[in-house]
């Protein structure tokens, strides 16, 4: 994702997959975090299997919290 700062450049920043996975599904912008299958499509809002398995503690927390996360 970039924004532009002003007619001749631009600032990009990357969102991180703990975002991307809040937004609920792939924008379809080429994200680098994209945490969807069919990356880049915009169309997904299935989370691939890897990346849920490499959150750390405190994101699946958060995103049980906010009922994203299966609770086990």
């Amino acid at each position: 994702m970039f924004v532009k700062k002003d007619h001749y450049s631009y600032s990009f920043r990357m969102l991180s997959k703990l975002f991307l996975i809040k937004q609920g599904r792939c924008c379809g912008h080429k994200c680098l975090m994209c945490p969807y299958e069919k990356m880049h499509s915009g169309k997904s809002n299935v989370i691939r299997k890897e990346v849920l398995e490499q959150l750390e503690k405190w994101e699946k927390k958060e995103l049980i919290n906010e009922g994203i996360y299966p609770a086990k």
